[in-house]
């Protein structure tokens, strides 16, 4: 069985309020994670509790998840909501592409009846593609039904095992982002940045830990 903790913090245009931290569990039976985030301050924020479960069928990985949702404003009160999300991930070329699709809010959940407002529903598919032991490549589009279709690259190169270098760019937001990882141990460390061009700096900083317990 395997167990991984991780904190991540995100700090959008220099603000240091959003947070997450989460708890994947690896067992013969699949995997089961747990998940609570922040995001937001006074005037405006977002709490979000979340439990999913994985599993693999061969070349095939199968996942569901369920998140309670609360929005807040500050002289509206707070709107709750549960939000279900199906996703899979299928080896192309085994040890070399993959294929992933993920559905969020797949149960349109609704916030308000005040002009039928929902939770977005989103839909994501990507390819990974691995060149080599060193050079990851990724690239995924995102489709809100309500919104126009994104698209998202990613490039992962390591100059030594235990070190990632990472650049990426988004079409919807115009950011491009780059940051590096570093493993010690059991430790996994890593930070990004993202510069928009109107906006500014963003970053995102996350640690975790993975203990293994062996049979």
């Amino acid at each position: 069985m395997t167990i991984a903790i991780g904190l991540a913090l995100a700090l959008p245009l220099g603000m240091v309020e959003p947070a997450a931290a989460g708890q994947p569990a690896r067992a013969e039976q699949g995997v089961v994670g747990l998940e609570a985030q922040r995001f937001g301050g006074t005037l405006y924020n977002e709490v979000r509790m979340g439990a999913a479960y994985g599993y693999r069928l061969g070349a095939v990985n199968i996942g569901g998840r369920l998140d309670m949702l609360q929005v807040s404003f500050r002289d509206l009160g707070s709107r709750r909501a549960v939000v279900g999300s199906l996703g899979g991930q299928a080896d192309v070329v085994p040890e070399h592409l993959t294929f992933g699709v993920y559905l969020y809010n797949l149960n349109q959940a609704k916030l308000a009846n005040y002009q039928d407002e929902r939770v977005p529903t989103v839909l994501r598919a990507g390819l990974a593609y691995q060149a080599g032991k060193q050079v990851l490549l990724v690239v995924e589009s995102e489709k809100d039904i309500e919104h126009d279709a994104g698209f998202k690259a990613g490039l992962e190169y390591l100059p030594a095992p235990a070190v990632a270098v990472r650049a990426g760019y988004a079409s919807l937001s115009q950011q491009t982002t780059a940051g590096v990882g570093v493993k010690a141990g059991d430790f996994q460390f890593d930070y990004a940045a993202g510069w928009h061009s109107a906006l500014g700096l963003s970053q995102f900083l996350s640690a975790g830990w993975q203990w293994e317990r062996k049979p």
